[in-house]
């Protein structure tokens, strides 16, 4: 019996740009997750290899300004890569992995989760 469970995309169940970052992290904060869009591949890779055969990199490409350097009404000009730490046919919380996806949840700020299969 496959169970799923869902947790809110935060610093202790994504990584940024492979980091594990802490909520007061400059690198956190400067994400604007009310622009982002989730990506199952990676762009360089479609465009490098073709669409058909980029690997499978699921993440949420996020628009990204420093906290101290963002002027007013700034834009989405840099975006980082926010991945779940949690990896199909992995572990994660000691238990296996079978699917990962990332869904909107407007109940959450940042408003995604991550689902995961069991």
């Amino acid at each position: 019996m496959t169970s799923i469970e869902r947790y809110p995309v935060s610093p202790e169940t994504v990584t940024v740009l492979g980091y594990r970052v802490k909520a007061n992290s400059p690198m956190w904060q400067g994400l604007d997750f009310s622009k982002a869009t989730v990506l199952e591949k990676a762009s360089i890779l479609v465009y490098i290899w073709g669409a058909d055969s980029a690997p499978s990199d699921l993440h949420l490409s996020v628009p990204f300004c420093h906290p101290d350097d963002q002027p007013e009404g700034w834009s989405d000009g840099m975006k980082y890569r926010v991945r779940p730490r949690a990896e199909a046919g992995g572990r994660w919380l000691k238990r296996k992995v079978k699917e990962v996806r990332i869904i909107p949840d407007p109940n959450n700020d940042p408003p995604w989760a991550i689902e995961i299969s069991r």
